[in-house]
């Protein structure tokens, strides 16, 4: 009972942490949208982007 209990869990967890970096990484493509939309320089913008990717994968 209890390891049927525990692979829910676990199971359970695993789909919200993919459903967490799938919603990271939209985020990170908006916020990169708006950084270009801006007068920001497009070479700090594309940094920005890939620093927030870093951050979705860990």
């Amino acid at each position: 009972m209890f390891k049927k209990l525990g692979l829910f869990i676990f199971a359970c967890a695993m789909g919200s942490s993919y459903a967490f970096a799938d919603n990271c990484e939209v985020s990170c493509e908006r916020r990169m949208e708006r950084c270009e939309a801006s007068s920001t320089p497009r070479a700090i913008c594309h940094n920005e982007y890939g620093r927030c990717m870093r951050r979705c994968t860990r």
